[in-house]
């Protein structure tokens, strides 16, 4: 009868401990998304400050056109006009969390601006990396490609 109440007791404790990992893991894939969202926000209002914080030193953003960009490239033509954007939405994003790491994926569809203000309509799929740093998440890597 005591083995069985260890037994008992130890698949209590181990369905709890997975159940608690597992809601921590939704935690940071919702709180990830949610910055998703914000980044997203500050791209589109053209809010140079907040893409400061946003993006890391290093990143590398690669378009769906196969432009690349640094982080001082890519803020400064968003900061110049140079790249606008009418309207942007992220649809489908899934995210992954590996520790320090966290990867989406999804599909972005965008209407950008050209400098005659002419509006071109583009859909793509997206992979974004993150890296979390002092608390605060930063995108590291962004690429998409056309759909």
């Amino acid at each position: 009868m005591e083995k069985l109440s260890l037994f008992i007791l130890i698949n209590f404790f181990t369905i709890l401990f997975s159940f608690n990992q597992t809601f921590a893991q939704d935690k940071i894939k919702e709180e990830v998304l949610v910055f998703e969202k914000a980044r997203v926000k500050a791209t589109l209002t053209a809010d140079t400050k907040k893409l400061e914080q946003m993006l890391a030193e290093e990143v590398v953003w690669i378009h769906s056109s196969g432009k690349r960009d640094s982080k001082t490239t890519y803020i400064q033509a968003i900061a110049e006009g140079k790249t606008r954007y009418k309207t942007m939405s992220v649809e489908q994003s899934e995210a992954r969390i590996y520790g320090e790491i966290a990867i989406t994926n999804g599909v972005l569809e965008f209407e950008s601006i050209a400098t005659d203000d002419t509006i071109t309509k583009v859909r793509t799929l997206f992979t974004c990396v993150y890296h979390k740093r002092k608390g605060n998440w930063q995108v590291v890597s962004w690429q998409t490609t056309r759909l």
